[in-house]
C-alpha cells in the first residue's frame, strides 16, 4: 500500500553527508566516461590478445609458422643499461596460416616499474625444415594506439578490409591498432582524447540536496497515489461484478441462437437429403451393373500389379547381387596386383642413393602450366637448392619387383629406371581399370616405353617415362612424368577413401610409398 511504500521509501533514503565525500580514483573516473580507456591510462596488463591479417612479404608464397615476442624498453633518452631490451611474453606457434590469431595473453607482467617503450616482433618460416626469420618489427608507444571497434558479445566481429601486414591489439575495451594500418569506415568517429574528470566537493553537496528535495516530492506523490488506487480498485470491483454478469448473459443468449440456427439447418438439410434419395434412387438401378464390372477388371489389374511388383523385386535383387558381385571382383582383382607388381618396404638407409640426393625442380614451362598440379609433391625437394640437409632422416627404400626406383635418376640406372616406371604406369593403370576411376593424366603403357599424356594442352603433351637421346635433357622430363604418376596415386587413394600420405621423401620413393599403402589398405578390404 502507500503507507507501506513511503515508510521503504524512508528507510531506503540516504542520510544527509556530515563531511566532503572523498575524490574518486584516476583509473574508475576514466572507466565513468563511456567504458573506454584514457590513452594515457593503458598499461600492458590490458592487452589482452595480438591478431595479423594478411601476412605478405617478397619470400612468402603460401601459409606459413609464424610466432610473436614481446619486448619492452625503458625511456628511449636513456643511454644507461636500464633501457636495453628484455623479453616479456613469447606466443604460441600459429602453424600455416596467412591470418594469425595468437590465444590469449596471459601471465605478462613488465620487469621495469618505468618501461614505456614495447617491441613487437613477428617470426615465420615456410617449412619446418627452414630457420626462423624475422618478419614485422614495430617500435610503438601504448599511448600511440588508435581505437578501431569494439568487442562483441559474439566475438571480435568483422575487422573489414586490412592491409599487408596489418597488427590489431585487443584490450579490455576494444580492439586498437597502429595509425598507419588501420582503415576505419568513412562513418567511424575517431576517439576523442579525454582528461580526468574534476570532481569537487561543492558540487556533489548540491546533488545530494537536490536529490533528497526530489525523494520527498516523490514520497509526497506516492501517498497520494495510494489514497487514489484504493478507490480506482473499489470501484473497478463493482465493475468488474456487472461486467461479467453481462457477458453470462450475452454467452446464454447467443448460445441459444446457435442452436436455434443448426436445427433450422439440420431440418433443410434433411428435406434436401430426401429428395435427393428420391432422385438417385431411380438412377442407382442400372449404375450398379456398371460397378460390378468395374470391381470385377480392377480385381484382374490388381493380380497383374501384383505379378509385377514380384517380378521387380526380383529382378533389384538379381541387381543388388550383380553389384556385390561386381564390387567383390573388384577386390579380388587389385589384391591380385599385389601379387603381379609387389610394393616391398625394405628398410630406411637401405640404398645410399635414397637419402642423399632428391628431385630437382621442373623446367620452368613445367611450373607455368602445371603449377597448381606441382606444387605440393615438389615442395619437399624445394629445399636447400635440391639437396637434403645433413638432419634429414633417411628414408625407407622401397622396391616394385624387386627394381628400385632412385629419386634422382642417373645415366648409370638409365634401364633400371625405365623399367620401375613401366611397373608403376602399368600397376596404376589397372588399378584405375578395376575401380573405374578416370585419371587426371592418361598412362599409355608399353613397358619400359611408356609416357604421360596431358589432355590439357592443345595439341597434348607426352611426357616419356624412360631416357632418351640425350640423358640432361630426359632428367627433367622424367621428374615431370613422376609427378603426374603421384597425382594420379592421389586419384585412387581418394577413390579408395584412403587417408593421403605426407610428403617426407623424394619424388621416385614417395610414389613406391603412395603404391605401397594402396596396396596394404586394398589387402585388408579384401580380407
Amino acid at each position: 500500500t502507500g503507507c507501506c511504500r513511503e515508510r521503504r521509501w524512508r528507510m531506503e533514503a540516504p542520510a544527509a553527508p556530515n563531511k566532503p565525500a572523498p575524490m574518486l580514483a584516476s583509473r574508475y573516473s576514466a572507466a565513468s566516461l563511456g567504458g573506454k580507456l584514457i590513452r594515457e591510462a593503458i598499461r600492458i596488463r590490458h592487452l589482452k590478445q595480438i591478431l595479423m591479417r594478411n601476412l605478405q612479404g617478397k619470400d612468402i608464397v603460401g601459409p606459413v609458422d609464424c610466432y610473436y615476442t614481446l619486448l619492452e624498453v625503458g625511456n628511449k633518452d636513456e643511454s644507461d643499461s636500464a633501457s636495453m631490451e628484455e623479453e616479456i611474453f613469447r606466443s604460441k606457434i600459429e602453424s600455416r596460416t596467412l591470418n594469425p590469431s595468437w590465444s590469449t595473453i596471459e601471465n605478462c607482467t613488465p620487469k621495469r616499474a618505468t618501461a614505456t617503450w614495447m617491441i613487437l616482433r613477428v617470426y615465420t618460416r615456410a617449412s619446418k625444415t627452414q630457420d626462423w626469420r624475422l618478419h614485422l618489427e614495430k617500435n610503438f608507444h601504448l599511448r600511440d594506439l588508435e581505437y578501431f571497434q569494439p568487442i562483441r558479445r559474439a566475438g571480435l566481429g568483422d575487422l573489414g578490409k586490412s592491409g599487408p601486414n596489418t597488427v590489431y591489439l585487443v584490450l579490455i575495451d576494444g580492439v586498437y591498432g597502429f595509425p598507419n594500418d588501420l582503415t576505419a569506415p568513412a562513418n567511424r568517429k575517431p576517439m576523442r582524447k579525454r582528461g580526468p574528470l574534476k570532481i569537487t566537493v561543492s558540487a556533489l553537496l548540491q546533488q545530494h540536496a537536490q536529490l533528497s528535495s526530489s525523494v520527498e516530492q516523490y514520497l509526497a506523490r506516492l501517498k497520494l497515489r495510494g489514497s487514489l488506487e484504493n478507490q480506482c480498485n473499489e470501484i473497478l470491483k463493482g465493475a468488474d461484478a456487472k461486467i461479467y454478469r453481462a457477458r453470462q448473459v450475452q454467452a446464454s443468449l447467443t448460445a441459444l441462437k446457435k442452436v436455434h440456427m443448426e436445427k433450422k439447418e439440420e431440418k433443410e438439410e434433411l428435406s434436401a437429403q430426401l429428395e435427393l434419395i428420391s432422385t438417385h434412387r431411380k438412377e442407382l438401378k442400372p449404375r450398379a451393373e456398371l460397378v460390378l464390372k468395374m470391381c470385377k477388371e480392377m480385381r484382374r489389374k490388381r493380380e497383374a500389379l501384383e505379378k509385377v511388383a514380384a517380378m521387380s523385386t526380383a529382378l533389384q535383387k538379381k541387381r543388388l547381387t550383380a553389384e556385390t558381385r561386381v564390387y567383390l571382383r573388384q577386390l579380388r582383382m587389385l589384391s591380385i596386383l599385389y601379387a603381379v607388381y609387389p610394393v616391398i618396404k625394405r628398410g630406411a638407409g637401405a640404398r645410399a642413393h635414397a637419402a642423399t640426393t632428391t628431385l630437382a625442380a621442373s623446367s620452368s614451362h613445367t611450373a607455368s602450366s602445371n603449377a597448381s598440379d606441382f606444387k605440393s609433391t615438389t615442395s619437399a625437394a624445394s629445399s636447400n637448392n635440391g639437396n637434403y640437409s645433413s638432419t634429414y632422416r633417411k628414408p625407407p627404400f622401397y622396391t616394385i619387383r624387386g627394381v628400385t626406383l632412385p629419386d634422382l635418376p642417373k645415366d648409370s640406372m638409365a634401364k633400371e629406371i625405365s623399367v620401375a616406371l613401366g611397373y608403376c604406369a602399368h600397376l596404376i593403370l589397372l588399378a584405375a581399370k578395376y575401380l573405374g576411376v578416370i585419371l587426371r593424366y592418361k598412362i599409355v603403357h608399353l613397358g619400359s616405353k611408356s609416357y604421360v599424356v596431358d589432355g590439357v594442352h592443345d595439341p597434348p603433351q607426352q611426357v616419356p617415362l624412360h631416357f632418351k637421346e640425350s640423358a640432361a635433357t630426359s632428367r627433367g622430363v622424367i621428374q615431370k612424368g613422376v609427378a603426374m604418376l603421384i597425382i594420379d596415386t592421389r586419384q585412387l587413394l581418394s577413390a579408395c577413401s584412403i587417408k593421403q600420405p605426407e610428403e617426407t621423401y623424394g619424388a621416385g620413393t614417395f610414389l613406391l610409398h603412395q603404391l605401397y599403402v594402396l596396396q596394404s589398405q586394398i589387402v585388408t578390404q579384401s580380407k
